[in-house]
């Protein structure tokens, strides 16, 4: 069935995505909604509005030949799950105006003084995170004061006492951690208008010590961030779904000429992204690591682990380096597994209809970025993170390309339940995208509705079994967000 005459567009859609738009840029222009009168917020989502519904316009004149043959109501689950998709990944990612966000103010003061036993006074600062964010690289940018910079950290050795002060802007926790060892004096800290701490990070060994400041975001500033995450979220639907339709909404060869095809592509997709990132690994042999790669690292060589960061991580990394006890193993298996899907993707989009120019493009731009290069060689969560969600992304695609049919050949349900399992288990905040998704498709494609659910059960199953068996079988302590900031922690 066509989609309804152009003119008879819902005029709320060009509304909603027009105000989005104005909410965006509002938000990240201004603190939220300050500093405009009201007549000008109105005189801007109007205009905004007006561009967000000629922006819609374009959009449907390039994919209106393309749903024909849809009937409205799958037009509408198709956009409505785009929109679902694009408010999760806005919150999963997650994805924040900076405006919005309130500066918190950190005051750091090396004291000159240390205790009987200790051999000096210096300190030092390892890094400075949220549960979004690492600051490890920016710590002086952020940081300003008296403190030298050395290997990504900053120190107070000399001239002491001295300050630095650190300007953070989040709404989220933040946690300081400082190297502690035989040589670490006194140190006081003051957070925004907390009250003065002073700590001894003396320690007859080297380890970390750390401090959490409970941040506790107001209710403007949660409203904003929500507002920009939404408004995000809509146009992360659009881009979603007009991609989806792209990809699925197209003749496609018979199956006899692509299944000739589809090992060909795949390898002759995957190869030349591999073998650029090789050298990657080669610069920076053996791999990236970061003082959050380095903890887990130990963990793998000590035994002793936690859940500071998913140990189903640590423990994917211990499992590979049995091999070999060096973590560019890690990198190279990164490398084959991410090579390898991207492959399989392109390849199979080329056998929807997607020209094979266009994947070639895809391929030489993966291949040659930097950031891609780099990230895929760093021993971090992120990285098997972003490949689960990739790989249970490209699963929902076949399940939507064959209407649903896909999940009933024989393992599907079991792949998709495994992978969106694994989507949970190499992030703490990773079971959301997974329990979202996986709910609304049985209410898609009810026909398939009992394979959907047993995938959707085995991804809990396997989701919980692991961590409770992580816990049970090596004592782990999750770390808990919700500690007050006078407790240190120490690893």
């Amino acid at each position: 069935m066509a989609l309804p005459s152009r003119k008879r567009i819902v005029p709320i859609i060009p509304l909603i995505a027009g105000g989005a738009l104005f909410a965006e840029i509002c938000l990240e222009s201004y603190s939220p909604f300050q500093s405009i009168s009201f007549f000008f917020q109105v005189l801007a989502f109007a205009s905004l509005s007006l561009i967000g519904a000629s922006l819609l316009f374009l959009l449907y004149l390039t994919i209106q030949p393309r749903l024909i043959g849809y009937s409205k109501r799958q037009n509408a689950i198709w956009l409505s799950l785009s929109m679902v998709a694009g408010v999760l990944l806005t919150f999963a990612i997650p994805v924040e105006s900076k405006t919005s966000l309130p500066v918190h103010t950190l005051v750091l003061v090396s004291t000159g003084k240390q205790n009987q036993l200790a051999n000096n006074h210096e300190i030092w600062l390892a890094n400075i995170t949220t549960s979004g964010r690492m600051y490890t690289n920016d710590l002086i940018h952020i940081c300003k004061g008296e403190w030298e910079s050395k290997e990504g950290m900053l120190f107070s050795r000399q001239n002491q006492p001295d300050r630095i002060k650190c300007s953070i802007q989040t709404n989220q926790d933040i946690y300081v951690r400082f190297i502690t060892n035989e040589n670490s004096g006194i140190v006081q800290l003051r957070f925004d208008q907390q009250p003065l701490m002073r700590e001894d990070l003396y320690a007859p060994t080297d380890g970390i010590r750390e401090f959490i400041f409970k941040v506790h975001p107001g209710k403007r500033v949660t409203l904003a961030a929500l507002l920009f995450g939404l408004a995000s979220g809509v146009w992360i639907g659009l881009l979603i779904f007009v991609a989806s339709i792209h990809l699925v909404a197209r003749r496609n060869p018979s199956i006899a000429e692509e299944s000739s095809k589809t090992i060909i592509r795949w390898y002759i997709y995957t190869l030349p992204i591999v073998l650029v990132w090789l050298v990657y690994v080669w610069s920076f042999w053996p791999a990236i690591m970061t003082p959050d790669s380095v903890d887990q690292w130990g963990q793998i060589v000590t035994g002793s682990y936690n859940d500071w960061h998913p140990v189903f991580h640590t423990l994917t990394m211990w499992l590979i380096t049995r091999l070999w006890l060096n973590p560019s193993l890690v990198a190279l298996v990164q490398i084959l597994i991410l090579g390898s899907l991207i492959g399989m993707i392109l390849s199979k989009t080329q056998s929807w209809g997607a020209p094979a120019w266009m994947n070639w493009i895809a391929v030489i731009l993966i291949a040659i970025s930097p950031a891609y290069g780099l990230f895929v060689i760093t021993l971090w969560k992120d990285i098997p993170y972003s490949i689960a969600v990739l790989a249970f992304a490209f699963m929902v695609l076949l399940l939507v390309e064959k209407n649903g049919t896909w999940i009933q050949k024989p393992v599907a349900w079991i792949v998709l339940g495994g992978i969106g399992a694994l989507v949970a288990l190499y992030r703490h905040n990773g079971f959301p995208v997974t329990l979202g998704t996986m709910i609304v498709l049985p209410f898609i494609y009810r026909r398939q509705w009992k394979y959907l659910a047993a995938a959707l059960v085995l991804a809990i199953g396997l989701w919980l079994g692991c961590v409770v068996r992580c816990i049970n079988l090596f004592m782990l302590k999750r770390i808990l967000h919700h500690q007050d900031y006078q407790l240190p922690r120490f690893h």
